[in-house]
């Protein structure tokens, strides 16, 4: 599957609680690659901004192509789209 792997790899857990859709994370770790990303099952698209050269775009979409790369000092806007108000938790494998 498309997850395999994931555990092998560096990542970031973002959750959001209650009604919560939107959380921002400053890159502060250097450049990354993006790889692939999972979500809890009442989330049911993630958008990404990075203040720059990404204006919300389908993370699945951005993906698509192979890794992403993001630059150091990105301050990135994870968005999601919810089925339900429940907690909902983003998990993004990076390298």
């Amino acid at each position: 599957s498309m997850m395999q792997g994931i555990n092998n790899r560096r990542a970031i857990c973002v959750n959001f609680y209650d009604t919560l859709t939107e959380v921002s994370w400053h890159n502060v770790l250097g450049d990354i690659r993006i790889q692939e990303y999972k979500t809890s099952g009442n989330v049911t698209k993630v958008y990404l901004s990075d203040g720059i050269s990404i204006v919300k775009k389908d993370l699945s979409e951005l993906l698509a192509n192979g890794p992403l790369t993001i630059p150091a000092n990105r301050q990135l806007t994870f968005e999601i789209v919810k089925t339900t108000s429940a907690p909902a938790a983003l998990t993004i494998a990076f390298e």
